[in-house]
């Protein structure tokens, strides 16, 4: 070997090579994308940062519910959470959903994601830059594990049918369910099978526990309409009994940007609050807020 070659072989062993890792996190050190957010999240991540440094994820044999007012976006932040987990953290989802078919999900998933009414897309009127970014898009949309199950009227062992094959051949990470309101009133009409609230709750409870991942419920928060009751956050008193026993965690959405709210302000337009009266991680009452994005009809972190 020459003394060139001893020479270069001797300062390789000494030399320290950095890592695009190690640089990125360096650049980013003060961001929260980079800030252990992944690392110090156990469970399956929402997607919104400050949430999921309080609750720490959707926990395996949990059932989480969020409870939210008729009027307030139950379906954008519906649709926003399953982007958040089945796009963007590519987890594997499993949603049913009898409010509303398998196709207009998708649809209105692809126009929040692509800033593009479907319409708009289907006339291909783009410069080659956008067609570009629109393809990337639709393609993780595309090859997401979301498996979505439109069937009206199901009974509770047919959910669990299905919930059991979805675990068993899909490996699904976590099942979300729009919304339980639905579930109780069609099986409640079920003349052969008059199933109450609390069955289906503690039916929800036992699913989670023996597939052995987390059930998020939406819920609808049912009462009259009046000024009073929309101007009030609604507390976990609000919500059905049993929801506060069979539920580990309850979320509660409010809207503080609607045109009913008198007190609206500057610094409230478009913005959203999640109050968490009950969580496993704690037993601090705590607040999260959000931002709504109207023109896209979808819910983000706030900007910090």
């Amino acid at each position: 070997m020459s003394q060139i070659d001893i020479d270069v072989t001797e300062r390789l062993e000494v030399l320290e090579f950095a890592t695009a890792s190690q640089l990125v996190n360096q650049t980013l050190k003060k961001s929260k994308f980079i800030n252990g957010h992944i690392n110090i999240i156990k469970g399956i991540p929402s997607g919104f940062f400050e949430f999921d440094q309080i609750t720490k994820g959707f926990q395996n044999a949990e059932v989480s519910t969020f409870a939210i007012k008729k009027g307030m976006g139950k379906t954008a932040f519906l649709l926003s959470l399953i982007n958040n987990i089945g796009i963007k953290n590519k987890f594997s989802l499993g949603l049913f959903s009898p409010e509303r078919t398998s196709d207009k999900i998708i649809n209105r998933i692809i126009e929040s994601e692509t800033g593009t009414s479907i319409e708009n897309l289907n006339t291909n009127n783009f410069s080659e830059f956008k067609k570009y970014q629109i393809g990337l898009t639709i393609n993780q949309i595309s090859n997401s594990n979301i498996f979505i199950d439109d069937t009206p009227n199901l009974s509770l062992k047919e959910i669990y049918k299905r919930a059991t094959l979805l675990k068993n051949d899909r490996n699904i990470n976590i099942i979300v369910i729009d919304c339980i309101n639905l579930f109780v009133q069609s099986n409640a009409e079920r003349k052969e099978n008059n199933v109450q609230f609390d069955e289906i709750m503690i039916f929800f409870k036992k699913l989670s526990k023996e597939l052995d991942i987390p059930v998020v419920l939406f819920y609808q928060i049912d009462k009259p309409y009046d000024e009073i009751f929309h101007l009030k956050i609604p507390v976990i008193k609000d919500l059905p009994d049993i929801i506060a026993e069979h539920s580990d965690n309850i979320y509660i959405i409010h809207r503080t940007d609607l045109p009913y709210l008198k007190e609206d302000t500057i610094s409230q337009k478009d913005y959203c609050e999640i109050h968490i009266p009950k969580q496993t991680n704690s037993d601090k009452m705590q607040m999260v807020k959000l931002k709504f994005l109207p023109s896209i009809d979808k819910f983000v972190d706030c900007v910090q």
